[in-house]
């Protein structure tokens, strides 16, 4: 988040979070379920304790000690870009908030990574917007959103080490052609 703005944001966000309910995910009234597996939970939460000891301030961790794996949307303050919560994929509901003064720097900080799934940027700007969709390198670049996925024509794929190609439109035939050459002469 932008530096001008990082104290109302964090608490914008904080707010926002601490009343998502948790719950079985075929409960309509439900917006997160328990993640896959007992190991995946280890993993998730393994990344909180890592923030401590790295003089990280935990927001909105809700993780529930029980046999349902729940964790509820966490955000991560007081860290920078070196730090392992900051530079791996822990694929939980762990967001790292890293402060920026402008849009050099921001682009300098989600392109510093061997990673890159997804970004989002919120703006009010469109040309900013677009700006930082084209300079960011990531296979999805949300504006004013997140996570909206489709299953149709939209690909699916990251950057670098994230993703193993694009899944869905027209690049997945690419994904799944080999192309041979065969010259004859008669």
């Amino acid at each position: 988040m932008q530096e001008s703005i990082r104290e109302e944001f964090t608490s914008l966000l904080a707010e926002n979070i601490a009343g998502f309910p948790l719950g079985d995910p075929f409960d309509p009234q439900a917006v997160m379920g328990p993640l896959a597996s007992r190991g995946h939970y280890e993993k998730v939460t393994s990344y909180l304790d890592l923030a401590r000891q790295a003089g990280g301030k935990i927001i909105g961790d809700t993780r529930e000690e029980s046999d349902d794996l729940f964790v509820g949307p966490t955000l991560v303050t007081g860290l920078d870009n070196t730090s392992r919560v900051a530079r791996e994929e822990i694929f939980g509901p762990i967001a790292v908030l890293l402060p920026f003064q402008d849009i050099e720097e921001a682009v300098r900080i989600a392109n510093d990574t061997i990673y890159g799934l997804a970004a989002t940027v919120f703006t009010k700007d469109l040309s900013r917007a677009h700006t930082m969709a084209d300079r960011l390198q990531a296979g999805t670049v949300w504006v004013n959103t997140v996570n909206q996925m489709s299953s149709g024509p939209l690909p699916f794929g990251g950057f670098k080490q994230s993703g193993i190609g694009r899944e869905h439109g027209t690049e997945v035939l690419d994904a799944y052609t080999e192309t041979k050459a065969v010259v004859v002469n008669l």
